[in-house]
């Protein structure tokens, strides 16, 4: 595909006021256009480690001139590529140096969290045992009293006793409505417990 500077009309006349003797090529059809773009233009290499084209003719240039002094000199190619390597080793030691300083920050951050919420876990372990202990007391304290209870109730004999005791002592809402009922009370609900109402 060709292509002409009649393109730089499109864009405004900066390209023709930047160029001015270009004028007398605005119509002129520019044949290797596309190729010369790519070369040229798309496909130049950016990057950190990217050199421009003056940079590279500057190096062949060297090079060059190193040859025609009578042969390359090893130790200013070495040199040249050990400079080279010094700065890209260099960046990269800093690149690794950061890289690890971070790494050992976030892991002592994750650690002071990680004893933070395992102090937490234990308090609300321990807050929780005691809870469960002081329960347990209590309803271990209910138990033993239990046959004491049932033992003023005159109208039972020691088996029916033993059954309600049984009944009780294994459903914890009842033992909390017996203790919590009168005398009257608490034998009306023996009485239920024992002929299976409740």
């Amino acid at each position: 595909m060709e292509s002409s500077f009649d393109n730089a009309a499109e864009k405004g006349t900066e390209l023709t006021m930047a160029h001015v003797g270009a004028l007398k090529w605005r119509s002129t059809p520019f044949p290797h256009f596309d190729d010369l773009s790519i070369i040229f233009g798309k496909d130049r290499a950016t990057g950190h480690n990217a050199e421009s084209a003056v940079e590279v003719e500057v190096n062949i240039d060297r090079e060059e001139g190193a040859f025609a002094e009578g042969g390359p000199d090893d130790s200013s190619l070495q040199n040249s590529g050990e400079s080279t390597s010094k700065r890209s080793s260099k960046k990269r030691k800093v690149d690794v140096d950061q890289m690890a300083e971070v790494m050992y920050n976030a892991s002592k951050m994750i650690a002071a969290e990680f004893a933070n919420s395992t102090k937490m876990m234990a308090a609300e372990f321990a807050s929780s045992t005691k809870l469960l202990i002081v329960a347990e007391t209590d309803r271990l304290e209910k138990k033993e009293k239990l046959m004491e209870k049932l033992s003023k109730i005159s109208s039972i004999d020691i088996i029916q006793k033993f059954k309600a005791v049984k009944k009780i002592a294994d459903i914890e809402n009842l033992m909390v409505l017996f203790f919590g009922a009168s005398d009257g009370e608490k034998k009306q609900l023996v009485d239920a417990i024992l002929a299976g109402e409740i």
